[in-house]
């Protein structure tokens, strides 16, 4: 289906860090298909993918040469474009007036193609090897019966494997489709989205959420692939201005087709004109901060959220910017505070929660809870654009991350934490509260108070689970909830009475056989030194250290789990309470006692898989029927959903290259359109619930590069076996953010630039 050309620009976040697109298969298009036919993709959803750039891109930071993103990191997307009043950002929903159509790499135009064919030049001292992340996975969902995993350690099972694509690059190794910004239109280097691990563990395979840029040196062992090729390259230009004449022209195209915002173009030209040329020995080269732009196409969609909430609690109330005046908005306000609210287990927008049933219960027959929230509103309500923009945590943290140049804080207070105000002069409140109940309450997170499921004696609820441990230095004890160098996860205690029955089993590889630690070399203990125990049934000892060459899963019986699920009712009630309480309890009324209209919700990474699956799982209508989100932006999300809804669930946790192979949250469906899996022979959607409840959002799905290789986005464009693809939109070379310790990378990184 070919969509209607619609008159909202998008607004992209520049970003000048790269990273590659590393360990999540990517594309879902079988690679033997020649002939690829197009099924129609929802009306109500845009689907963007950036070529070439990076899953979590600092906006406006310079690249560094191990490809550690700075601290002020902003959305790895785009802005989505607004008028001078502000009110293009709400015109889908409120007019039916269309963004920009969907832009992706297919395989009906062969733009997606196996990871082998993709192309890639052959470029001095870097090696391909093809790798994508294996979707084991989806063969083991007969094992999940109502989100409990029945099999520990967990099994593959011979079901079948989808085949993944990934986009097709040109002669300087760039993604040739997408949305391809001035820095892939006019390119001076080759970025990817992927990376390989250097010798140690898993050698060779793909490095989680790792990149690598690889400058047009005019150096004397670089190939004649790499120093000519066709697209904008530094023989072809003459001279500095060549090159800023050049970039111009493909930014303000960009912004001619509503792709790009006209600020942020100015702004990537001006970055343009300040990076230095020089010629050597008669030949040119540009030694460049790469910008890179992620675009986020802010959507609204109309839907109504009636909520539980019981009150809200404000701790604190002071003005945001020391008073400073946004535009025609005015100044801001933040409120800390706490939101408490109670669900009915008996209704059936709650029925599908796991373990709700099991949660202890008011004197009304509710389950009671409360999560921490911040609003940043205008302190004139009547003098906003009336719609909420709620900004999913991811891992309890915040940011403002479609301001440009925002510096990142779970207490933004200053105007350097508004970055360029961007939407403060569009007059948006902005909402953040805690969803995930593991989290615990550091450094300024948003957490939650979620009940801990019993059993209907009120004895504990047990059940033998597997967790997985990776390290990026050696160690003596960690508490169970360990996940990539994360101590701030509240974790599942062991069972004292069969703790002897555990199990810890070590890799060498990621496919690597199971080796069986002896029971006498670890112990549920604390033990910082290895010598010295503490006895603890949540944390675990091994007395020789855990090394970073080995992949450790542990199988036990824990107790206690905690009702996730309870993450989506309680957003769902609280945006629901925010748009449609019309008394003095609800802190955004204006004057009038008037609430605000609209609501968009935007998430990025693991945010953004819990707005999708929030949607997926019905959470998108409230308990009186009405829709919650008129819009969601699903931000570098992938073919993804999270580990949410699930008996001893762990949000946190995802499926990578490496590790996670078994996490729920990575199976079908993968598309919007309601599809049947030629594996399970389930037929499912994201959308067939809210569809059903007459309550879908209007959505606009943003990708990087990176997802092409991490997160198998070729199958959110087309069907399990790669015979069909959609219209989604892809951001070429994006890439994926990641700590520094975990940016271990065979190939070379930013050589030739200079910073």
């Amino acid at each position: 289906m070919e969509f209607l050309n619609g008159r909202e620009p998008i607004r992209w976040f520049s970003t000048r860090k790269l990273r590659r697109n590393t360990g999540r298969s990517a594309a879902v298009s079988r690679t033997r298909t020649a002939k690829a036919t197009t099924f129609r993709i929802p009306d109500n959803v845009r689907i963007y993918v950036i070529a070439s750039a990076q899953h979590n891109s600092p906006f406006g930071s310079e690249p560094v040469k191990d490809g550690t993103p700075a601290a002020n990191q902003s959305v790895a997307g785009g802005r989505c474009a607004a008028g001078v009043d502000g009110s293009r950002w709400i015109l889908w929903v409120t007019k039916g007036i269309s963004p920009p159509p969907s832009r992706y790499p297919t395989a009906r135009d062969r733009t997606l193609v196996s990871p082998k064919r993709n192309n890639f030049p052959k470029i001095p001292d870097v090696r391909f090897a093809a790798l994508h992340q294996p979707s084991a996975f989806s063969r083991l969902r007969p094992h999940i019966r109502r989100g409990k995993m029945k099999i520990h350690p967990p099994q593959s099972v011979n079901e079948g494997e989808y085949h993944i694509l990934v986009p097709k690059v040109d002669k300087d190794g760039n993604d040739v489709a997408g949305i391809r910004l001035p820095t892939v239109q006019v390119p001076v280097g080759t970025f990817t989205g992927w990376n390989l691990r250097p010798r140690g563990l898993a050698e060779g395979e793909l490095a989680g959420f790792a990149w690598f840029l690889h400058p047009f040196c005019q150096n004397k062992g670089a190939t004649a692939t790499h120093r000519r090729s066709t697209a904008i390259h530094p023989r072809t230009l003459q001279n500095r201005d060549d090159y800023v004449r050049q970039f111009s022209r493909a930014a303000r195209l960009l912004v001619e087709q509503r792709y790009l915002l006209s600020e942020d173009a100015e702004r990537m030209i001006a970055e343009a004109k300040k990076r230095r040329y020089r010629n050597r020995n008669r030949k040119h080269e540009l030694e460049v901060c790469m910008l890179f732009v992620f675009l986020v196409v802010v959507v609204l969609f109309p839907m109504p959220s009636f909520a539980e909430i019981t009150k809200i609690v404000i701790d604190k109330r002071e003005p945001f910017a020391a008073g400073h005046e946004f535009g025609v908005t005015g100044a801001y306000e933040k409120l800390v505070g706490k939101a408490y609210g109670e669900i009915d287990p008996k209704k059936h927008h709650n029925k599908n929660i796991i373990n709700l049933k099991n949660a202890p219960l008011n004197g009304r027959g509710r389950v009671e809870y409360s999560m921490d929230m911040l609003i940043l509103k205008p302190i004139d309500m009547q003098r906003g654009n009336q719609t909420i923009f709620y900004d999913v945590v991811n891992r309890g943290n915040q940011a403002l991350r479609v301001n440009f140049g925002a510096e990142r804080s779970n207490n933004p207070t200053t105007l350097a934490h508004a970055g360029d105000g961007f939407m403060m002069r569009q007059g948006y409140t902005l909402v953040w509260s805690g969803w995930q109940g593991d989290v615990l309450p550091v450094g300024g997170r948003l957490t939650t108070s979620f009940p801990v499921a019993k059993n209907p004696d009120g004895s504990p609820i047990k059940r033998t689970i597997t967790t997985e441990f990776v390290f990026q230095k050696p160690s003596f004890s960690v508490p169970l909830s360990f996940d990539r160098e994360s101590l701030d996860v509240k974790p599942y205690p062991a069972v004292e009475e069969s703790m002897s029955k555990a199990r810890l089993y070590r890799r060498a590889g990621t496919h690597a056989q199971r080796e069986l630690v002896s029971a006498d070399e670890w112990s549920f203990a604390r033990c910082p030194d290895g010598k010295t125990k503490t006895a603890s049934n949540a944390d675990i000892c091994l007395a020789a250290g855990f090394s970073p060459n080995f992949i450790y899963e542990l199988t036990y019986e824990a107790r206690d789990p905690i009702v996730m699920g309870l993450g989506f009712a309680a957003t769902r009630d609280l945006i629901s309470f925010l748009r449609y309480n019309a008394s003095d309890a609800n802190p955004l009324v204006d004057k009038e006692m008037k609430t605000p209209r609209w609501v968009i919700g935007f998430g990025s990474s693991q945010s953004g898989r819990f707005l999708k699956d929030l949607i997926y799982q019905g959470f998108n209508q409230d308990e009186a029927g009405r829709i919650v989100f008129d819009g969601a932006i699903p931000h570098i999300s992938a073919s993804r959903r999270t580990f949410t809804n699930y008996e001893f669930a762990m949000p946190g946790r995802f499926s990578t290259g490496l590790e996670g192979h078994f996490i729920p949250g990575d199976e079908f469906p993968f598309t919007y359109e309601t599809l049947t899996d030629p594996i399970s022979k389930k037929t499912d959607g994201w959308l067939m619930r809210c569809r059903q409840q007459k309550a879908c959002p209007k959505i606009m799905h943003w990708d990087s590069g990176t997802e092409s290789w991490q997160g198998r986005n070729s199958l959110v464009v087309g069907d399990p076996l790669a015979k069909k693809t959609c219209r989604y939109r892809t951001t070429c070379g994006s890439i994926i953010s990641q700590a520094r310790s975990t940016v271990r990378r065979t190939n070379p990184t930013a050589a030739c630039v200079s910073n």
